[in-house]
This record gives C-alpha cells, sequence and structure tokens, in this order.
C-alpha cells in the first residue's frame, strides 16, 4: 500500500513524498500485526484461547535465576 503526499506548492521547504513501506514506524506497527494473525492462527489451531496462553507460558517456562 502506498500513500503519496499530494504536490506541494513551490515554496522554500522542499516536500518529500512519502511511502509507507519505507516508513519504520509503519512498518514496525505491520510486522506487529502479522504476528498477532500469525499467532492467532496458531492458537485457534490448538483450540487454545490467548487468556489460556498466556496463563500456560509462565508454567512451562524456567524459573529466573538470580
Amino acid at each position: 500500500m502506498s500513500v503519496t503526499a499530494a504536490p506541494a506548492k513551490p515554496s522554500k521547504n522542499k516536500r518529500r513524498e512519502l511511502i509507507l513501506e519505507r516508513f519504520a514506524p509503519y512498518r514496525i506497527v505491520a510486522l506487529g500485526h502479522e504476528v498477532s494473525g500469525r499467532l492467532a492462527r496458531a492458537y485457534r489451531d490448538e483450540n487454545i484461547t490467548i487468556p489460556e496462553w498466556r496463563l500456560l507460558k509462565p508454567m512451562k517456562s524456567p524459573p529466573a535465576m538470580s
């Protein structure tokens, strides 16, 4: 998905085109959505809800070392 800025009137400040695929904050959010979707499918395949997974995860993790 590309979004481009509207052509600006000539001025002292030059405006650059905004290409979302190259904009770091957009890419981070898009990656988060992708990971979330894949995890949701994995949970669904195993018939585990996200709250159940959140409960099971700490039980399986090794104890923290101090």
